[in-house]
């Protein structure tokens, strides 16, 4: 016996017509999850050209500000690596506590005759990238 019953004419026409509306329904909602996607996507993008554009001295103030932060952790992780506290590295590297603590406080930049000092005393290299 099949699992089909035999249908009439009308009756299989009705289910098709539920099938068809039931496609239908569900075309339309992935329609609608398509438009609000690219809506999204576009606003996020006028969002993006929107953002405000940062000026030359902003942007100097910003690089000079990780500028700091890049010397003042490596000076901190070399007197680390040295086992030094701060005034025996200071001593070290022939500067004052107070301008090490500067440093390491990321309130100033190391001179370049600092930095060869620096590098003297741990006896690595110093690399200059311009990017």
């Amino acid at each position: 016996m099949s699992p089909y019953r035999a249908q009439t004419v009308p009756e299989f026409l009705m289910t098709m017509r539920k099938q068809h509306d039931a496609i239908l329904r569900r075309a339309k909602l992935r329609q609608a999850q398509l438009k609000k996607q690219q809506l999204v996507t576009k606003t996020a993008i006028l969002n993006e050209s929107k953002r405000p554009q940062l000026s030359g001295a902003t942007k100097e103030h910003y690089q000079l500000q990780n500028l700091r932060i890049d010397y003042q952790f490596n000076v901190h992780k070399l007197r680390v690596e040295l086992n030094l506290d701060e005034k025996q590295f200071a001593c070290q590297a022939n500067l004052s506590l107070a301008r090490v603590k500067e440093i390491e406080a990321g309130k100033a930049l190391p001179t370049m005759e600092e930095l060869l000092q620096l590098a003297r005393i741990s006896g690595k290299f110093i690399k200059f990238k311009f990017e």
